[in-house]
């Protein structure tokens, strides 16, 4: 049987300038399918009984990743003209995170990268996992190190039920960012090397 020829992509590592005014973080989505491929987690509680009322109702919070250290990321048109894995680095996390709130971004959200959600949805904890200090929710505690994770209560009706449907999954971040190509060495298969193995052979 014929084995599929995987194309090998160039892997582009993300940064940010911190002295730039533009770069960095402008926003978090709600989307279907994040790029980082991990969902956020949705909670919810039923109220104690008050009195002779008894009231069902949902917390309204979500909790998840926006940016796992090291994931590399598929984009298929990376910078317009290329297929490429991006990244970011633990230590960029740190800086990308930083500007975010010094840029005071934390209150612009939208869904799937375009409807802006004007009130219905705030931030109201977001942090970097540090395992050897014991920060690391235990819903995500296979991500990596130096995950970005942010926490919503959303208080849109709609936008929550939408949430609950699983219409929205997770977290994807948007703005602009620097890359650096990182090379990378060549690693063949055990086939590649018989090939070139037999090519030498020839020439000998």
């Amino acid at each position: 049987m014929k084995k599929e020829n995987k194309k090998k992509l160039p892997v582009y590592r993300l940064i940010i300038d911190p002295h730039d005014d533009v770069e960095g973080i402008d926003a978090i989505s709600f989307v279907t399918e994040p790029a980082i491929e991990v969902p956020f987690l949705k909670f919810a509680y039923e109220r104690e009984p008050l009195k002779f009322a008894i009231a069902d109702e949902d917390q309204q919070v979500i909790l998840g990743p926006v940016l796992i250290p090291n994931k590399m990321i598929y984009r298929k048109n990376f910078e317009g003209n290329e297929e490429a894995n991006v990244y970011f680095a633990p230590e960029d996390v740190e800086l990308i995170v930083q500007k975010f709130f010094k840029q005071k971004n934390e209150g612009n959200i939208n869904l799937e990268h375009s409807l802006v959600v004007d009130g219905g949805a705030y931030l109201y904890q977001a942090f970097i996992s540090d395992k050897e200090n014991g920060i690391n929710p235990k819903q995500f505690e296979d991500l990596e190190d130096k995950t970005f994770f942010a926490k919503y209560k959303v208080t849109d009706p709609d936008l929550w039920q939408s949430v609950k449907e699983g219409v929205f999954t997770g977290f994807s971040l948007e703005g602009f960012f620097n890359s650096i190509e990182i090379k990378q060495s060549v690693q063949l298969s055990d086939e590649e090397i018989l090939q070139k193995v037999i090519e030498l052979l020839g020439e000998i």
